[in-house]
């Protein structure tokens, strides 16, 4: 009998991309030519909940998942907002960025300026672009 793939038997990826219309729409296309499927973080977390309650795990009442991320740990946070100010944003940050050249030099030839921000604040229509 085989395993039928859920969100609990699967890997994790970070990677970096070049910002190229359509790069992010081909790398999707190749995981799922792979027989892959990328599962968001709450089906994950759904699939925890139903295995604890299936499986009558007394902790299952109580089970909450939560996500957490290392740019967020408070000493690496204000190190970040030191160094890079309201450059720290939401994904691909200065950090992130500083972090992966960090531990693959081979990637520093590439390094180019960082464009400015992007506006922060809420999204409700096309104006706010």
């Amino acid at each position: 009998m085989s395993k039928v793939p859920t969100a609990a038997y699967s890997i994790g990826l970070k990677i970096v991309l070049d910002n190229v219309p359509g790069t992010l729409g081909r790398f999707a296309v190749a995981i799922g030519e792979a027989g892959g499927n990328i599962a968001t973080t709450k089906a994950a977390f759904a699939e925890a909940y139903g295995e604890a309650r299936r499986r009558q795990l007394a902790v299952a009442p109580k089970l909450q998942c939560r996500l957490a991320n290392w740019f967020m740990a408070g000493p690496v946070y204000q190190e970040a907002r030191r160094l890079y100010g309201d450059r720290e944003g939401q994904h691909a940050t200065p950090s992130e960025i500083a972090l992966t050249l960090h531990l693959e030099p081979s990637l520093q030839q590439l390094q180019r300026p960082l464009p400015e921000p992007a506006p922060a604040g809420p999204i409700h229509g096309p104006e706010d672009f």
